[in-house]
């Protein structure tokens, strides 16, 4: 009896990316099927990493909608993908759940009505939320739930936790190859030296690439810094004007506080980032020059809104001061001024008077 070979079927899905393949287009791991494509990921992905972590915390859907897209360029482009395809849609996926699992704690703020429209809200959308009286300000209070996270801000925090993986990696591949003890002969090996001056570029650009980060985000810190630092004083001076005066509008003197307690921090950030970047050209160490400078808590187009916001905030503040005090202070002046010229005319009266006999 002739023996029928059995076809092999596409009907095994693949544990990352969900496709369906050949039982020959993949390999099993354990009870699960991966295809060929999602293995060579998940092989780049530790092999620059020192691990997979970052995509094994994945969710279920998260995991699949990425192994899918990758797999899609795949297709479309044709061939092994590369190292910074595979990285720059894991630095897409982890900001999306960073900013994710950060919008389950959104921060509720408890301000009036007025604050939030000098923060440039349109009114309409302040008074969808709920409002109650505030005994402390003297009028009604709107909840309004604030994200403060933005996606560039959730990107740098994920793509300087990547670098610092990348760089932990790159380092163990260093001292695993100074620490393996080849023979004489093995130290000639074409192949070898092949692959040493691929990983020694491969370094090489890794470098570069963060020697131009850092160069970026100093410059945008530098010009940062004399903002800030400016804006830290006039909010000073504005808010021990206010702490002084009777009368003043509590929600701008609170809002001013806030503000000028996010200049504070925003312009020591600054300027750790301009002192450090200075410590790294000067350097000599080049293991040093390829560290990772800090992210800043903001970008040039946040700095332009933080300071309008603030010279508003000012302005509220400052409109809201007694006009009263300024005029008792030129009271005085005025009195003095009038006395003058009365005693002026006296003196004119007195010389034109004709003398008698």
């Amino acid at each position: 009896m002739a023996m029928v070979e059995a076809v092999d079927e596409a009907n095994h899905a693949c544990r990352a990316c969900g496709y369906k393949y050949s039982l020959s287009a993949g390999r099993v791991h354990g009870r699960h099927f991966v295809c060929q494509g999602c293995h060579n990921v998940q092989n780049t992905i530790r092999r620059n990493l020192g691990d997979t972590e970052d995509v094994q915390n994945f969710s279920a859907e998260d995991s699949v909608a990425f192994f899918r897209a990758l797999r899609d360029t795949q297709k479309s482009d044709g061939g092994s993908l590369a190292w910074k395809t595979i990285r720059a849609g894991m630095l897409s996926r982890l900001t999306e759940e960073h900013i994710s699992k950060f919008s389950a704690t959104v921060a509720v703020q408890e301000l009036p009505l007025s604050v939030y429209t000098v923060q440039g809200w349109p009114e309409e959308v302040i008074k969808k939320f709920p409002c109650e009286y505030s005994a402390e300000y003297g009028c009604d209070i709107y909840k309004v739930p604030i994200r403060t996270l933005s996606w560039q801000e959730a990107y740098q925090k994920v793509e300087a936790r990547i670098l610092e993986k990348e760089r932990l990696a790159n380092q163990k591949k260093r001292k695993n190859q100074e620490d393996l003890d080849l023979p004489a002969e093995a130290q000639g090996d074409p192949k070898a030296a092949k692959s040493d001056a691929k990983t020694a570029k491969q370094e090489a650009a890794a470098a570069k690439k963060t020697l131009q980060q850092n160069e970026r985000l100093a410059n945008a810190a530098a010009k940062a810094l004399g903002p800030l630092t400016s804006l830290e004083t006039s909010l000073q001076k504005c808010i021990a004007k206010g702490e002084e005066t009777e009368g003043k509008d509590a929600a701008a003197l609170e809002m001013c506080k806030e503000h000028f307690s996010k200049a504070i921090t925003w312009r020591e950030a600054a300027r750790e980032a301009v002192n450090r970047q200075q410590q790294l050209r000067a350097s000599e160490d080049q293991s040093e020059k390829a560290e990772v400078l800090t992210p800043l808590p903001f970008d040039g187009e946040e700095v332009k809104i933080f300071l309008k916001q603030s010279t508003e905030a000012q302005r509220a503040l400052r409109q809201s001061f007694p006009k009263r005090a300024a005029k008792a202070k030129a009271e005085p002046k005025k009195k003095a001024a009038e006395q003058n010229e009365e005693e002026k005319s006296k003196r004119l009266r007195g010389k034109s008077t004709p003398k008698s006999g």
